[in-house]
């Protein structure tokens, strides 16, 4: 992304923590895009009217203007970095890895050995006779 100078000036006591925060969300990104849509539809439904520019001629509103952006633009970014207390660990689904899945597989084998003998070995059950007899 190309930043102008002035772009980079508005920006620059942001960027940091913008930076440090994509990285957090870099390492999950389809939780952190989902909290983001949901974050950006309440805010922009809330601040949507206050968003329009100024007319550029008037310096001072400009001005004003692009401190009350720096502003939100700060709030944005620290509720960006309360994101992970969002997904409580209730939400999160675990992967089992290689390692868990092979832990399982030990575990079942060993139970099956435990028991003596395997399902195929085992005696079927006798059923009833129609006349009701066994």
């Amino acid at each position: 992304m190309f930043l102008s100078r002035e772009k980079r000036e508005f920006l620059g006591p942001y960027l940091p923590e913008y930076r440090r925060v994509k990285a957090v969300a870099k390492q999950r990104p389809r939780l952190f895009a989902q909290f983001q849509s949901c974050l950006w539809l309440a805010w922009s439904k809330r601040w949507l009217p206050e968003l329009r520019a100024p007319d550029p001629e008037d310096a001072d509103a400009v001005r004003h203007w692009n401190r009350c952006r720096q502003r939100d633009l700060l709030v944005i970014i620290r509720t960006l970095a309360l994101w992970e207390p969002f997904y409580a660990e209730g939400r999160k689904k675990k992967k089992a890895g290689p390692a868990e899945l092979y832990s399982i597989r030990i575990r079942s084998e060993d139970s099956a050995q435990l028991s003596g003998t395997r399902r195929s070995d085992r005696v079927p059950k006798p059923t009833k006779r129609p006349d009701g007899t066994s």
